[in-house]
């Protein structure tokens, strides 16, 4: 068999925890490193220490090996990286990739050059003159490779080296060397290698054709070490509710799959594949909960700049973390259905609130500051058939609200003075409207509410609005569900078609975005404050990594969808101005 059939998939052990795949490896880095998105990458201090070890160093050593060659960097970059080059990676300290065992496979341009590149190598190691390295000639499986063993500080480390016809073959371990160098001797469907593991060939048939670089993740290798992380978790609730799904997750998943994409825009794709079988009831749940189609974005306006849509079953969320059915539970029922007009709150009520969930953000107006926008949540009514001439569950909704706010008015007028004297401030005040055939309800002065700021909701037959602003929830009221803000061009070009209909999506207009956390810094550090437990320190710095983030792209779309065959996630940036 010539050394020209055989392919980096065949050639790497099918123990391997990560395998990084792409085509023509210098002229993608080229134009990766020449677009708008790594200018502005470079800018986000956050990102410095990936960008430095991922890109800035691996140029660093391209040039002193196109050096060491009497090349140009071109020359040498185009020669190398030829054709296809893969990195195969085994679990180890993934915190650090020089301490994790690797294999690195490139298709340079022919036989010579890859003899040129294995004899360059090897001449810089015995250049070293170091005492502690040694280097020397071996041969396994009828294969040439060089082999170098040394020390750092109390570690030992190997250097290894091949070249099979137009193949240069590096790696950081003899024994993976070793096994790559059998499996060149086997038949090209010989089990052992990645290349013939089903998974693998599935991940590879669920990858887009033209994706420029691919990431297949072998869960099994990794297993231990995400259990190891997951253990440090608190023994919150929350953090025990992620530490099991996450174990579940990792745990019935046979493959991970990744691909990007430079061009027009940067585009991620990413799909964690489930085997039905290793499939949890606890996981199923979880798919139940936040699966399904999300249809909320139909609702949004052409003129959001931010949107999150999301398809969540509510009943089955909060008996997710709640015993809905014990006694306890069912006093409070009891109690609360009361204030649901006789409706029981989570038979009754919450299980036909949703799953269409979400919020968006629209300009104040035209003509305003940039920084300043108005928002809308949108919660999803669905009606069962009414028996016994009992109320809907928009009424029972809001009489629960309305008897909720009056009790939050009293509560927050008894404590807005002291010793009897009246509070500086306003009384809240809740008023009631209809406007354009819309009841709306609109509170002020509420404790909760920034100083200045008012909170408006209607309940309509089939969603329950709240906005910042009377005027903005009888707009949205008053408005027909449509496709306006789907068929947007920067939309549909950032929302990949092979996720099919997702499950949650966020959309954000990066410059907006920007414009909006500047201008109210005081107040969401102080709410990121109080919901995360933060100092005001680090909650500003959080906000700032945010901003910083927001800053890669004029255009951000995030959507994923969610079932029981697995979770897939698209990323989406332009960095094109919008018109």
């Amino acid at each position: 068999m010539s050394a020209r059939a055989l392919e980096a998939p065949a050639l790497i052990p099918d123990d391997v925890g990560l395998c990084i795949d792409c085509d023509h490896l210098f002229d993608v880095s080229q134009r990766f490193l020449d677009s708008e998105f790594y200018v502005r990458l470079e800018q986000v201090p956050e990102l410095k220490k990936l960008v430095d070890a991922f890109i800035r160093k691996p140029q660093k050593t391209g040039m002193f090996l196109a050096s060491a060659l009497n090349m140009t960097n071109q020359e040498f970059g185009n020669a190398m990286f030829h054709g296809r080059t893969m990195m195969g990676v085994w679990p180890g300290d993934f915190s650090n990739i020089e301490e994790s065992r690797m294999l690195l496979i490139a298709e340079t341009r022919d036989a010579d050059f890859a003899r040129q590149m294995v004899a360059a190598l090897r001449a810089n190691l015995d250049k070293s003159r170091r005492t502690d390295f040694e280097l020397s000639s071996q041969n396994h499986a009828g294969r040439d490779y060089v082999l170098g063993r040394g020390t750092r500080g109390k570690q030992r480390f190997e250097v290894v080296l091949a070249q099979l016809d137009a193949l240069v073959i590096l790696s950081s371990s003899d024994s993976i060397m070793r096994r790559s160098l059998e499996l060149a001797s086997e038949p090209p469907d010989a089990d052992g290698s990645v290349g013939n593991m089903p998974t693998y060939r599935a991940a590879m048939a669920r990858l887009r054709t033209d994706a420029q670089v691919s990431v297949f993740v072998n869960p099994g290798p990794w297993t231990t070490l995400v259990d190891e992380q997951l253990a440090k978790l608190s023994g919150e609730p929350v953090d025990h509710f992620i530490r099991g799904i996450v174990g579940d997750a990792w745990k019935a998943a046979d493959y991970w799959v990744s691909s990007a994409n430079l061009e027009p825009n940067l585009s991620i794709e990413s799909f964690m594949h489930f085997d039905s079988e290793r499939l949890t009831d606890r996981l199923r749940t979880v798919g139940q909960t936040f699966g399904g189609a999300s249809n909320f974005l139909r609702r949004v306006p052409p003129d959001a700049v931010i949107a999150l849509s999301n398809h969540i079953d509510l009943r089955a969320l909060v008996a997710m973390f709640l015993d809905v059915n014990n006694e306890q539970i069912d006093d409070a029922r009891d109690l609360a259905s009361n204030l649901f007009l006789g409706l029981d709150p989570i038979d009754d009520v919450l299980a036909h609130l949703g799953p269409d969930v979400g919020v968006y953000f629209v300009p104040s107006s035209p003509a305003g500051p940039p920084g300043e926008l108005e928002r809308v949540t949108g919660l999803q009514i669905r009606q069962p058939k009414i028996e016994n001439g009992e109320p809907t569950v928009a009424q029972a909704l809001d009489g629960a609200l309305r008897t909720g706010l009056e009790l939050g008015a009293v509560a927050n007028d008894d404590v807005g003075g002291v010793d009897g004297e009246a509070a500086e401030s306003s009384p809240p005040e809740i008023t009631i409207e209809t406007i354009d055939d819309v009841r709306v309800t609109t509170v002020t002065g509420f404790e909760s509410l920034p100083e200045g700021d008012t909170l408006s909701y209607s309940v309509l037959p089939d969603y329950l609005l709240i906005g910042t602003s009377r005027d903005r929830v009888v707009k949205q009221a008053n408005r027909q569900p449509s496709d306006e803000f789907l068929q947007q061009s920067r939309f549909r070009e950032l929302l990949s078609a092979r996720i099919g209909e997702p499950s949650h999506v966020l959309y954000f207009d990066g410059p907006a975005l920007r414009s909006f956390l500047s201008s109210h810094e005081a107040e969401l550090a102080k709410l990121l404050s109080r919901v995360r437990g933060q100092g005001n320190h680090e909650a500003r710095s959080n906000l700032q990594v945010i901003t910083d983030l927001a800053a890669l792209g004029e255009t951000i779309l995030v959507a994923a969808s969610l079932s029981d065959q697995g979770l897939a996630v698209s990323i989406g940036v332009s960095t094109d101005r919008a018109e």
